[in-house]
């Protein structure tokens, strides 16, 4: 049966007059002071909230529960623990030349500072709506780190996650502030700087930004591994707290000072660490416990910083961009710009005395994991130390013999 036209053309002037379904209203966008708002209220909620339990013991244990399920099941323990193992000498290597070609700049080498709150407000309030936005992204790694045989600084004690691409997912999303608030970037730099100047005893304009990364959204069971940062940008070092939520415990980053002590930091919400982080050793080895920890990294140098064109390769030798970096770094080197130890003895061949001592390598791993990096290190344990840190009989004895002739 034929449809009469004039029937046709009534029914396609109904459907399009039918009005159009309703769109989905999207979030408000969050102003400063109700960011502001979200930051003092996680800050009450942290003050219920337990520190995760710290000791030597337990960092061990944890280091060593890591190690059974580091990299999943594409390797047994036994070979996650040779990884681990391989990394902290690789980051030992690296931090010991990063001592010995830096200055301490202050007198403890970190501060823990309150950000200026119209700072604070504005940095929670970005990123929120990057993610209103929908700018939130998984981060991964530079490269693929499982083909290279080696672990990415930043690690989980969760599940691992390999892309299709075969990229190695780290345990964080991110909202890159630098491209969605610009603007906001600018302005904590410019808060910081004459903070950072005036902690670090420097004269104004006398240490210049060089790079922001982040916000940086930490997952469940993340870790940090000890390590230290690039010595031709991240000089002093800033991370802000942006925001914290669900969390169960509070997560430590733990950074040595100038004496190759131990620290912990808690940071909360609108708080920042500045810290000397190219030359002092930091992690996070316990797994964060909580849904979402975020933070911003920021870096300033000096603006006559000999190393601009120096790069540390993952070996820990000292590289140069350029050969004309390399003969300014001679020939301000010559000119006596060369950092002076405090003592011979703190330079010493801490690899020639463990080899006159005969320290076995898994014993040299276990001082270093304890922060034995030089022969004064060395000198300060007591026999006790040195069991609760788990070296032999032996390696006892005889490292108590050379500290006794040594006195």
């Amino acid at each position: 049966m034929q449809v009469p036209t004039s029937l046709l053309l009534a029914l396609i002037a109904a459907a399009g007059s039918t009005a159009p379904a309703t769109a989905r209203p999207q979030a408000e966008k969050i102003t400063a002071k109700g960011a502001l708002s979200m930051i003092d209220e996680e800050c009450k909620l942290l003050e219920h909230t337990p520190l995760q339990h710290e000791g030597l013991a337990t960092m061990l244990e944890a280091k060593a529960r890591g190690h059974k399920k580091l990299l999943g099941p594409r390797r047994k323990a036994k070979q996650a623990a040779k990884a681990e193992a391989e990394w902290l000498r690789k980051a030992n290597a690296i931090a010991t030349l990063s001592g010995k070609h830096l200055k301490p700049i202050t007198k403890e080498g970190f501060k823990v500072v309150d950000l200026p709150r119209s700072v604070a407000g504005n940095l929670r309030a970005a990123f929120e709506n990057g993610i209103r936005d929908q700018n939130m992204h998984a981060e991964h790694t530079r490269f693929n780190a499982m083909e290279r045989g080696l672990l990415p600084v930043m690690d989980s004690q969760a599940d691992k996650l390999l892309d299709d691409d075969g990229q190695y997912r780290i345990p964080a999303e991110f909202v890159d502030l630098n491209k969605v608030a610009p603007e906001v970037i600018q302005e904590m730099n410019h808060a910081l700087k004459p903070m950072i100047e005036k902690w670090v005893g420097a004269d104004e304009e006398g240490y210049e930004h060089t790079m922001s990364y982040g916000a940086r959204s930490y997952a469940k069971g993340a870790i940090l591994r000890t390590h230290t940062d690039q010595i031709n940008t991240h000089v002093v070092s800033v991370i802000v707290n942006i925001a914290c939520k669900g969390i169960e415990e509070q997560w430590p980053l733990r950074i040595q000072n100038h004496s190759a002590e131990w620290n912990t930091v808690y940071l909360k919400p609108g708080q920042m660490l500045f810290y000397e982080s190219a030359k002092l050793k930091h992690e996070r080895m316990y797994p964060f416990n909580g849904s979402s920890m975020v933070n911003l990294f920021t870096h300033f140098r000096p603006v006559d910083w000999l190393f601009k064109e120096a790069r540390f390769s993952e070996d820990g030798q000292l590289g140069w961009t350029s050969k004309e970096a390399f003969e300014e770094y001679q020939q301000r080197m010559a000119e006596g710009d060369r950092p002076k130890p405090e003592s011979v003895e703190e330079h010493v061949d801490l690899k020639q005395l463990f080899a006159d001592l005969r320290v076995t390598d898994s014993e040299q791993a276990l001082l270093l994991e304890n922060g034995i990096e030089t022969a004064q290190d060395l000198s300060g344990l007591t026999t006790q130390d040195m069991r609760e840190i788990g070296l032999k009989m032996g390696a006892r004895k005889r490292i108590s013999h050379w500290n006794t002739k040594k006195r």
